[in-house]
């Protein structure tokens, strides 16, 4: 069996993992979704390609380099995947979904401003990123 049929059998089987947090992780990370990509796990954002030279994809809209690197360093991912595996696994929304959730939940949403400050303008609470 490939790595990557692993991979994805073992995501099937993880249960969500509930935090005190998710009442504010979830309406935020549903708001991202869609700000992202408007819902659509398929989502190819061809926008960026001019900024840092690649398309960013999937639901959450990540740069292949950064679903890498976070994918290992949140341990969904084991060291040895490379992009050419991960690039398969990119537009697995359970995989992004949960990796999104374990970056919202360490403060890690700094390349998601945009969304992060349209979420809380929608809100009306909070203080912009830009700004802390």
């Amino acid at each position: 069996m490939s790595l990557i049929a692993i991979l994805t059998q073992l995501q099937a089987t993880l249960p969500p993992i509930q935090t005190e947090n998710d009442d504010i992780i979830t309406p935020f990370q549903e708001y991202l979704a869609t700000c992202e990509s408007g819902n659509d796990p398929s989502a190819i954002g061809r926008g960026d390609i001019k900024i840092t030279g690649y398309a960013s994809r999937g639901l959450y809209q990540y740069q292949p380099k950064t679903f890498l690197a976070k994918g290992k360093e949140y341990g969904l991912f084991p060291a040895e995947l490379t992009m050419k595996e991960a690039m398969l696994l990119i537009h697995s929304e359970s995989i992004q979904t949960e990796l999104t959730r374990l970056l919202i939940e360490d403060e890690q949403f700094g390349h998601w401003k945009n969304c992060y400050n349209k979420f809380l303008r929608s809100q009306k609470k909070g203080v912009p990123l830009a700004s802390r």
